[in-house]
């Protein structure tokens, strides 16, 4: 899976799963907090 480091931060890209959706992980290392987004693939 691709990752984007920058900074404290770290999003982790997957995708399209499912019915064409994207998924990023996003995490603050300084914190080890991490959100979870489920996105469409393409724009409506």
């Amino acid at each position: 899976m691709p990752r984007i480091e920058e900074g404290n931060l770290t999003i982790i890209t997957a995708g399209p799963v499912g019915f064409g959706n994207n998924i990023y992980l996003i995490i603050d290392k300084s914190t080890g907090e991490a959100a979870f987004v489920d996105a469409p693939g393409d724009a409506a």
